[in-house]
């Protein structure tokens, strides 16, 4: 069962050029390891407590591709309308293909709820924010509205709440087969106005006036520093280094693209794409670095140099050029 799973992909952020070789997070860890205990339940036929261990992945690093999970293990407890529901969260939301067995579980639950005694439900409000709870059919959810969801047939109570708006609680009865669409608008909640605090009256200490015999200080002299060129060389070694380095993983990337290009869908083609993209960003990153090491250091020697002959000199070249002829070929 563990191989019904959407497989974990790799996550690298691009957010600056200090995090590029930075390793997973402790949340995306710990979610990781919550979905194998997950997977591993689930192997075992205890779906509650694998659904219980990927609703905490997603607690603490959310991934679309969980509520798959979420909604196979809802629909091998036959809790249909939570199935659906999970399942069209992560089809809706995910970037990436999924596995073939998503949509046919998908087909399958819909056709059941079609030919059951069930019913479509829309909920709607103008509200922004606004939540839907239905604790008969999903104890464990509060559905963000709009949304449409199945519900059985018979009365469920509905309540609908939304920041600093008065809750709204509803009986709804639902007939099979019969679809319908609830509005619901919300008031405003009325200000909290907290009572004023008075403070008792206090009477000012007066301090007699501080005589002291100690001399002020005097302000020590700071030299000039003579400029140093040591720095700028450093940065354009390092900058230089970085931007081959940068080179010799997109020539990777390019091998890795090629082989993927070469495989059918699938686990294997998920694969090589995964490495490829891993790849792409460590590439932008290598470059990025280089290429704001060789501006820094290329204008330190430059602003060296002008000022050792009367003359500042500008630098018009920076990694935004070196990025732009990269990102044109991705």
């Amino acid at each position: 069962m563990l191989n019904r799973f959407v497989t974990l992909a790799a996550l690298m952020a691009l957010v600056s050029p200090a995090q590029v070789f930075a390793q997973p997070s402790d949340a995306e860890s710990k979610a990781k390891a919550l979905v194998i205990e997950g997977a591993a339940l689930g192997d075992a036929g205890d779906w509650s407590g694998a659904i219980e261990r990927f609703r905490a992945a997603n607690a603490i690093f959310w991934k679309a591709s969980r509520h798959c999970n979420i909604g196979l293990g809802y629909a091998e407890l036959k809790r249909l309308p939570e199935a659906n529901h999970h399942l069209r969260q992560c089809q809706s939301n995910s970037a990436k293909a999924l596995p073939d067995w998503v949509a046919d579980i998908d087909r399958d639950i819909l056709k059941q709820l079609t030919n059951g005694r069930y019913a479509t439900v829309r909920f709607h409000t103008p509200t922004p924010g606004a939540t839907v709870s239905i604790p008969s059919v999903f104890p464990d959810d509060r559905l963000t509205a709009p949304v449409s969801v199945w519900l059985p047939e018979g009365e469920h109570a509905v309540t609908v709440t939304a920041p600093d708006r008065v809750a709204e609680t509803r009986t709804l009865t639902v007939v099979a087969g019969a679809s319908q669409r609830v509005e619901v608008t919300l008031t405003e909640a009325a200000p909290v106005v907290a009572p004023p605090t008075i403070d008792p009256p206090t009477t000012p200490i007066v301090e007699p006036p501080a005589t002291s015999n100690v001399e002020p200080s005097a302000t020590p002299r700071v030299e000039p520093v003579d400029s140093d060129s040591t720095l700028a060389y450093v940065l354009l070694g390092t900058g230089a280094a970085a931007a081959i380095a940068g080179g010799v993983t997109w020539g990777l990337a390019l091998g890795t693209k090629s082989d993927a290009e070469k495989l059918f869908a699938g686990d294997a083609f998920d694969r090589k794409l995964d490495d490829f993209e891993l790849q792409r960003g460590l590439t932008y990153g290598l470059v990025g670095v280089g290429g704001a090491m060789l501006l820094v250091g290329g204008g330190l020697l430059l602003f060296d140099r002008g000022a050792d002959s009367g003359t500042v000199m500008g630098v018009s070249a920076g990694p935004a050029g070196l990025m732009g002829t990269l990102q044109g070929s991705f």
